[in-house]
């Protein structure tokens, strides 16, 4: 190994204070022992000592010099990494005063302005920044400033004459040399991920039109079927079909009515089975007396968020229901009451649909009835739909249970 590549194998760490000098004499001994016969030994003790102190000193100095000159290479070489980083970045960089002056920028924000580097310095931001979205940047500065926290804002950006880009701008708060604000913003170009939102957006509009014009195409055309078996009803004669008609129209209103409230509130993923459940019975009732006021209707519905595929089987199953009881519970004319709930089972996710009235109770042979009455076969069919089953009492009560968001049961084929 040469002295030279000897002097550059050395720590770092012992080229200062005795460290130094004492790989300065090893060098030193080095070079004497490959040069016998110094002059140096002829002369004086006092003159040896003296030089052999200048050359220790001579040897400290160059490599001291040399570990100088190896710093200052690498100190280069990582500036110039760096000017490259800063440089080349994907993301736009760029250095402004107290006032908004640009001071510094990288060649990706020049980019994004669609000018030369060279026209930004000394250039007021603002002067790229869309002229109304400007007001958002003044406030994300005063922020900046004021909390001394990194901020972030999406505004346009003119690029060029007049083409305008989305940015997402991020400052954060620093200072220069002499103690003065700086703000250090890095810009990101987001222009891609808004017009990919904007398209979405304008085609989940376009789709929100359609379902609220399918819900209500669906709700009128099922009032026309409504209105016709009515006209139909008032027609005949025969009471047995007049009964099977207001049947009909009883459940069909029911479905037009959930349509309604869909197309009404604009959400087409649930509805509210507690609100829908109250304007139903309402409007069902209302319907079915003869004499109004005869039989009250007692509601204690909570809110529920269910699928329209639950819904609707909740909506006539109540409808069936109230009906049997409208149609049995109070004959002659007998005044009364029906109630229905919907509450959540304690401890449980399931809610239970019930429905009761305070009529006359039921038949001693309602079995056998219940195997002939289409309303309640009917009723059974949509509680098993809700992966439920109709229990009947104590006394005249229907009720089930059910999961809200269960998927729902295809029903039984006729």
């Amino acid at each position: 190994m040469t002295e030279q590549e000897q002097r550059k194998s050395l720590n770092p760490q012992l080229l200062s204070g005795p460290g130094l000098r004492r790989a300065a004499e090893q060098l030193l001994q080095q070079r004497q022992s490959a040069v016998p016969g110094d002059i140096e030994s002829t002369l004086p003790e006092a003159s040896q000592l003296m030089l052999h102190d200048l050359r220790v000193h001579q040897i400290e100095l160059q490599m001291q010099n040399e570990e100088l000159q190896r710093a200052q290479e690498e100190l280069v070489a990582s500036l110039e990494a760096y000017r490259d980083l800063y440089d080349l970045a994907p993301i736009g960089y760029c250095t402004v005063d107290a006032s908004g002056t640009i001071i510094r920028a990288n060649l990706r924000a020049a980019s994004l302005f669609g000018v030369e580097r060279s026209e930004l310095s000394g250039q007021q931001l603002t002067r790229y920044i869309e002229l109304q979205d400007q007001d958002s940047f003044y406030l994300l500065r005063k922020q900046v400033q004021d909390s001394n926290a990194g901020r972030s804002v999406e505004l346009r950006m003119v690029k060029g004459l007049r083409q305008l880009v989305w940015v997402q701008l991020t400052a954060t708060a620093a200072t220069d040399k002499s103690g003065q604000p700086l703000l250090l913003v890095v810009l990101t170009d987001v222009t891609d991920r808004r017009l990919a939102q904007a398209a979405l957006q304008s085609s989940l509009q376009e789709k929100v039109a359609l379902l609220n014009e399918v819900h209500h195409r669906v709700k009128n055309n099922l009032q026309v079927i409504t209105s016709l078996l009515r006209l139909e009803t008032h027609r005949g004669h025969e009471a047995g079909v007049k009964s099977v008609l207001d049947e009909m129209q009883g459940r069909i209103r029911s479905m037009a009515l959930l349509h309604e409230l869909l197309y009404r509130e604009g959400n087409f993923a649930s509805v509210d089975l507690g609100q829908y459940l109250r304007r139903l019975c309402t409007e069902t009732l209302r319907a079915l007396q003869t004499s109004p006021g005869q039989i009250k209707l007692e509601l204690e519905l909570a809110s529920v968020k269910v699928s329209m595929d639950q819904a609707t089987p909740c909506g006539l199953l109540v409808n069936e229901l109230i009906s049997n009881c409208v149609k049995h519970a109070f004959p002659d004319g007998r005044q009364g009451m029906v109630k229905v709930e919907l509450q959540p089972l304690e401890g449980k996710e399931q809610f239970q649909l019930r429905v009761s009235d305070n009529g006359i109770g039921l038949p001693a042979d309602f079995e056998d009835r219940r195997k002939t009455s289409l309303g309640l076969q009917l009723a059974g069919d949509l509680a098993g739909q809700l992966g439920s089953s109709l229990v009947i009492g104590p006394a005249a009560s229907f009720s089930l249970s059910f999961l809200p968001g269960a998927p729902v049961i295809s029903a039984r084929p006729a």
